[in-house]
This record gives structure tokens, C-alpha cells and sequence, in this order.
């Protein structure tokens, strides 16, 4: 199947779907955009729009960014926030957080990917805003493959 032509040479993401600019017109979801990215080049770094722990568990993206990674010959990276258009998050079922909640879930939510990248067979991890009973991660990343942070800082930690 022929991947469209996309409308400009950027596929312009947001913040999981949550940036106040995806209310100015059609924002592709940040990992089928990336994977036709993949699809049409062959050496570019592909880095999906940060992905929102608040929205989404992060093991779940961990996973689909791992694929996505082998897939394309380890040319897939993963930005991780810690959340922000706080209005946005909850109109979409997530719920608000202090900026220290924020953080302090996001650095869970490291451990947690960091886990699903382990090539362990079964891997639990336990923390107040995610946890794993069990999982079968992978696929396996290698270890200088990983997670950059969006926005770090004393602020974050008020």
C-alpha cells in the first residue's frame, strides 16, 4: 500500500494530541505519522512528538517506540514530558498534576520504560503513578538507546 504524500515536509504532531495548536486544524497521533515517516526515508532520526505519561501509560508507548525502532534499523527516538496543557489532558480522561506530581511521575515513568526496554523476560516495577505485575516487555533496545526528557528544572519541581 503507497504511503500518501504528506502536505508538507514536516507531519506536524503535538503533545499526543493535546497541544493547544491541534485545535487549529488536523494534527496526525505523533506514531502512525512517525512510522510513515519511516516509511519514506531510510537514515533520518525520527523523534514522535513527546508523549504525555498523563494520557497514556507509559509502558505502552515504550513498547510501540521499541518496534517502531527495530523496524526502521534504530532510527526511532522517544521524548517523554511530564505533562502540560493540563485542560486539554483532562478533557481527554487524564487527570491534573502539581508540577512536582508531574515529575515525580515522569521519572516512574523512566523506570517503567526502562524496564519494558531490559530484555528481561518478566519485569515488575512499583511506584504511586505506574507499576508493572508481570510484563513481557520488549523489544529490547540497546542501552544507548533512550528516553530524553522534555523539560527538566527547579520549576518542575515546585
Amino acid at each position: 500500500m503507497p504511503v500518501p504524500e504528506p502536505p508538507s515536509p514536516w507531519l506536524p504532531t503535538c503533545l499526543e494530541g493535546t497541544a493547544s495548536e491541534a485545535t487549529a486544524g488536523p494534527f496526525p497521533f505523533p506514531l502512525p505519522a512517525t512510522a510513515a515517516g519511516a516509511a519514506r526515508t531510510r537514515q533520518v532520526t525520527l523523534v514522535p512528538a513527546v508523549s504525555s505519561p498523563p494520557l497514556r501509560p507509559p509502558a505502552v508507548p515504550a513498547k510501540a517506540v521499541a518496534t517502531l525502532d527495530r523496524l526502521t534499523g534504530s532510527r526511532v527516538q522517544l521524548g517523554l514530558g511530564a505533562g502540560a496543557f493540563w485542560e486539554a489532558v483532562e478533557a481527554m480522561g487524564g487527570s491534573r498534576r502539581t508540577p512536582k506530581e508531574a515529575v515525580d511521575a515522569r521519572e516512574e515513568a523512566t523506570t517503567v520504560i526502562r524496564a519494558m526496554w531490559s530484555g528481561e523476560r518478566s519485569v515488575r516495577t512499583h511506584g504511586a503513578h505506574y507499576s508493572l505485575a508481570g510484563v513481557h516487555p520488549g523489544p529490547r533496545r540497546p542501552p544507548s538507546c533512550g528516553c530524553g526528557w522534555a523539560r527538566t528544572g527547579p520549576a518542575c519541581r515546585r
